[in-house]
């Protein structure tokens, strides 16, 4: 069988290959940046916004909610997002890494 073109379907621990009969799984790192208020998680979205950053603002999942009420899943481009943060002074009260449903802060 011969692929001339390899489409890439990925979902939280999956990935597919179009025309493959095998699946990798691996785990997608997911990062989550953490403010001290609802106005600085905001803050943060308009400067991560503005640079092209790809991000989500999201509430807070529960084991963080007493932590903060907004978070900023970064997915993989954690750094790109700290970097761009601090160039506006902005800075994350804590930045945890999510593994299945577990939240190891960094």
């Amino acid at each position: 069988m011969r692929v001339t073109a390899v489409t890439l379907h990925v979902s939280r621990f999956t990935a597919v290959i179009a025309n493959s009969p095998e699946i990798c799984y691996f785990p997608i790192m997911e990062y989550l940046l953490t403010f001290g208020s609802a106005h600085a998680a905001l803050k943060a979205e308009s400067v991560l916004k503005e640079a092209g950053l790809k991000f989500k603002l999201l509430p807070a999942p529960k084991p963080l909610s007493a932590l903060c009420d907004l978070v900023i899943l970064a997915g993989d481009n954690i750094e790109s997002a700290l970097d761009t943060l601090k160039a506006k002074r902005i800075k994350p009260k804590a930045v945890y890494k999510r593994t299945g449903d577990d939240y190891e802060r960094l």
